[in-house]
């Protein structure tokens, strides 16, 4: 005995405007937070800097790009570090030049 078939859309025809898929971008961020510890050697205070993508300032671009990037067929995302200079802190200088 067969079970009951299972009922597709007539004559093959799919829904033409389909729901995108639920997104979570915090998901993805916090996935980034993790890879950019292990390949960067980024903490999760040096992502929270100003100026970094988890920065008050950048933290909803941050979140709109990972939303983009999860519903868009892009392969690969890319991050980059940038090396401050720590003789210059907060605008001022280290003991090496003026204060």
């Amino acid at each position: 005995m067969e079970g009951p078939l299972v009922q597709g859309p007539p004559n093959g025809i799919q829904n033409s405007n389909p729901a995108p898929p639920s997104i979570d971008p915090q998901v993805i961020v916090d996935h980034l937070i993790k890879v950019l510890n292990v390949t960067l050697g980024a903490s999760e205070e040096d992502l929270r800097v100003v100026g970094s993508l988890l920065s008050p300032s950048k933290l909803q671009d941050t979140l709109q790009r990972c939303t983009r990037f999860a519903l868009e067929t892009q392969v690969a995302l890319y991050a980059q570090k940038d090396i401050l200079d720590t003789s210059r802190i907060g605008g001022l200088e280290s003991s090496q030049g003026k204060l």
